[in-house]
């Protein structure tokens, strides 16, 4: 039986090896699944991207299973802007607004998810028309519940009817690192916009977040890096970016070029970051069986943080895992909805939950203030893992 030769989803090298792989994988809606993850490194463009999980089924995973965040219409991610946690979409539209617009328009949003961006937008432009493309059925049943008079693309960009069109903004948030060809998608893109228009990417930059090596759904792993060497492929230039160290998400403003930079990754820098991930990874691993080693009959553990490598930890834990009764996070959006399970709590509930032991489901980056919040609920250092 012949195996086919993977191929870097940027540069399409063929040189390329695994270099960190798992039998259990988990989605970003938080999904456990008994499929493996195949992290493989490009040693031509510095590039990672993910050779198994939902690249298998993709179509059919967006539209009948993915969940998005949380369940009612509003509900969505916070993100740390500047020490203050914000509503995802109020972050990126401030991003987007630095941008000045005129008083009528034309904007596709591509994965518009529940329309809380795009709602968000329009209030601000009103003479604007919209169009949007989103392939998740659940999604775009709360979609309709914000912007009943906006026009919806149940599926992808591929085969909507506006794909020959041309756009004076294209938003294209969190979809990026979810398509099999991140190439070809965004040449699309670039195609869609019309002279003097620009696009809105936003991706979660790997650089930050170590636990995107577990995940079944997200596809490439992007760098600032490897981000921009895709950008040149595909004729955009990069016009704005915010990028921070106290958060996972990365922001672009990118405009249509004829002659984009050409930009190279340091290939050894690139790999010394998948291995340092790697490490922090085994790191974090060994610190949750040491929680459950160290806990005594009768305690009560939460994970703190809806990170996956808590959820993947958690299942392949089995029965030692009973231990676990609550999920806590800080996003009062999603309190007392569930999880796998497991309810979820915001992390000053912890002394009328009972919790004693907690680990810290996150990447590094918000490490030191969740920290310093269980030990403000009297959480000892000692019993914090991470």
């Amino acid at each position: 039986m012949t195996t086919e030769r993977a191929l870097c989803v940027i540069c399409g090298s063929g040189d390329n090896d695994s270099v960190f792989s798992v039998e259990r994988s988990v989605s970003t809606d938080r999904q456990v699944f008994a499929v493996p993850v195949d992290n493989r490194f490009c040693n031509r463009c510095g590039t990672v991207w993910n050779q198994g999980g939902a690249r298998i089924d993709a179509p059919r995973f967006y539209a009948e299973e993915y969940d998005l965040h949380g369940n009612s219409a509003l509900s969505e991610f916070l993100v740390h802007v500047e020490g203050r946690a914000r509503g995802e979409s109020d972050a990126i539209l401030e991003f987007i607004e630095r941008t000045e617009f005129g008083p009528s328009g034309r904007i596709l949003e591509i994965g518009c998810g529940k329309g809380i961006l795009l709602g968000k937008f329009l209030k601000k432009h009103p003479g604007w028309s919209a169009y949007a493309v989103e392939p998740s059925l659940h999604a775009t049943e709360y979609f309709r519940t914000i912007l009943p008079d906006v026009s919806i693309h149940e599926g992808t960009f591929e085969t909507a009817p506006f794909r020959d069109q041309r756009f004076d903004f294209v938003a294209v948030s969190g979809v990026l690192e979810h398509v099999p060809q991140p190439l070809e998608f965004l040449s699309m893109v670039a195609s869609a916009i019309a002279e003097g228009g620009r696009a809105y990417v936003g991706v979660p930059n790997f650089a930050a977040k170590p636990d995107d090596l577990l995940v079944f759904d997200h596809l490439t792993r992007f760098t600032p890096g490897t981000l921009d060497q895709l950008y040149s492929r595909c004729g955009f230039a990069l016009e704005r970016r915010d990028a921070s160290n106290e958060r996972v998400w990365m922001w672009d403003l990118v405009v249509g070029h004829e002659d984009p930079p050409v930009t190279t990754v340091e290939i050894a820098d690139a790999r010394a970051l998948v291995e340092s991930h790697v490490a922090a990874i085994r790191s974090s691993i060994n610190a949750f069986d040491r929680m459950l080693i160290e806990t005594e009959p009768g305690e009560l553990l939460a994970l703190y943080g809806l990170g996956v490598l808590g959820f993947w930890a958690r299942s392949n834990a089995g029965r030692r895992a009973d231990a676990i009764a609550y999920l806590l996070d800080d996003n009062p959006l999603i309190w007392g909805s569930r999880k796998e399970g497991l309810e979820i709590r915001g992390s000053r509930t912890i002394p009328q939950l009972g919790v004693s032991r907690v680990f810290i489901a996150a990447n590094p980056c918000y490490h030191e203030r969740m920290r310093s919040n269980l030990a403000a609920v009297g959480i000892r250092e000692d019993r914090v893992y991470a």
